[in-house]
């Protein structure tokens, strides 16, 4: 009786032994060895890739704790395969209802500003797509310019924080984003702060287009997008041409070293845009700004924003002060300043020899737009000429307001007999104020070939 008892119960200690310890452990190591493997980190992609709806590349993938997975070499792509946004690390949280994306250091250049833009967007606009609320921290952001990377340096290698909140209602979505100074900035540096909020009322469903919509056809009126914020620091005018990559401005080129700082608070549904804008552009690359005209130019520039203030739309109001140092500007548009706006030449006799690039000493202008048209003002200090050499004034600001049109056809090519119809002209037509304007032929004064 002893021997097969003992058998028996040798045999149900290997069973339990092999069901509670050899098994369990094989299937950890096994789940384990997946969780390393390529088909595992290939997943992870594929999800990646159909939440964003973006090409999406990814290094390794660790889970150093249960619902956390830690992501390394992270790549983002456009449509068309081009990497945009890269990552070096981060880490992702997941719960039933957020997701929290934490990120060492990211550096942001225009064209990944575009990319997080359309994101934005997109979470915005697709509530069936992205269910979850969503919080992002970077420990280190910065630009990518040579700006950020001597303030990164100067501060001890950290630029400062940036975080980003997605959160919905079921009325609402909202975005919301601040940028925060490293400890060892200055006091008097503020945190910048973004807001955009879009609301949906669905008291109606009809077929309607009105814009930025999740898919699904809502009335006129139904929607409704603001956006609020303030720019503390200057930020690179290449990334605030790449937040606003659906309008004209994603279009314009103020060069490398062009940054951006003020206010903006505006609001969009089926009318348009209304809202205030002020703010301040500095280090403006003349030759970059004028190439967009055809012209040639040369210097830097700065614009103080006193008030943009649109309307369903369009711009209602406009007073802007802009001034440079030494430079070079084509003959051509100072021509063009003196038959479109009504400016005097002042310099040279009219029958001498004109350089087709002419040097300056400085330049300034005060510019008021509404609708009672276009008004130049001298810069007080340069003695009421807008702009001056070394000896005399080049040239002096017209005696009285002109159409806002006129300023379209500053920028027009030189050979359109009729209003502009393309080209930064055409754009600057379809935002001006309704009155003041002269619908019609080119100035006869300025029929004159540009010179090159």
């Amino acid at each position: 009786m002893f021997i097969p008892r003992s058998m028996a119960r040798l045999r149900l200690a290997r069973v339990v032994f092999l069901a509670l310890a050899l098994v369990p452990t094989a299937v950890i190591g096994g789940w384990a060895a997946y969780l390393r493997s390529g088909w595992h980190r290939n997943g992870v992609r594929i999800a990646w890739q159909r939440a964003l709806g973006l090409p999406v590349d990814i290094g390794t993938v660790e889970h150093p704790r249960p619902g956390v997975q830690r992501l390394g070499d992270c790549t983002i792509a456009d449509a068309d395969g081009r990497a945009r946004l890269t990552l070096p690390g981060a880490e992702l949280e997941t719960t039933d209802t957020e997701l929290r994306l934490r990120v060492p250091r990211l550096r942001c250049d225009g064209e990944a500003a575009a990319l997080l833009a359309m994101l934005a967007a997109d979470w915005l606009a697709r509530g069936e797509r992205f269910d979850r609320n969503c919080v992002i921290e970077i420990d280190d952001f910065d630009w990518a310019d040579a700006r950020a990377v001597d303030r990164a340096a100067a501060s001890g290698g950290s630029a400062g924080e940036l975080r980003v909140e997605c959160v919905a209602t079921t009325e609402a979505r909202a975005v919301r984003v601040v940028r925060r100074p490293p400890d060892r900035a200055e006091a008097s540096v503020a945190v910048s702060e973004l807001r955009v909020v879009r609301t949906v009322t669905r008291d109606a469903v009809e077929p309607a287009e009105v814009g930025p919509t999740d898919g699904r056809s809502v009335r006129a009126g139904d929607v409704r997008v603001t956006v609020s914020g303030t720019a503390a620091e200057p930020i690179p005018f290449a990334v605030v041409a790449g937040l606003a990559r659906d309008t004209s401005l994603c279009k314009w080129s103020l060069g490398s070293s062009a940054r951006v700082a003020g206010r903006i608070d505006l609001a969009w549904d089926e009318r348009g845009w209304d809202g205030v804008m002020t703010g301040r552009v500095e280090g403006i690359d003349l030759a970059a700004c004028f190439a967009a005209a055809g012209l040639r130019a040369a210097g830097d520039a700065t614009v103080d924003v006193r008030s943009i203030r649109w309307s369903a739309g369009r711009l209602a109001e406009c007073e802007f002060a802009c001034e440079t140092g030494p430079g070079d500007i084509a003959q051509a548009f100072l021509e063009g300043l003196v038959g479109t706006l009504g400016c005097r030449r002042g310099g040279s006799p009219r029958d001498a020899a004109l350089p087709a690039l002419q040097p300056f000493a400085a330049a300034g202008a005060l510019v008021r737009i509404n609708e009672g048209g276009l008004e130049v003002l001298a810069a007080p200090r340069f003695g009421g000429a807008l702009v001056i050499a070394a000896t005399d004034a080049i040239l002096w600001p017209p005696p009285a307001p002109v159409p806002v049109e006129r300023l379209a056809w500053l920028l027009a090519p030189p050979d359109a007999p009729h209003v502009p119809a393309g080209g930064p002209g055409a754009w600057l037509m379809s935002i001006m104020p309704h009155g003041g304007v002269d619908r019609g032929a080119r100035p006869a004064q300025a029929r004159r070939p540009r010179q090159f």
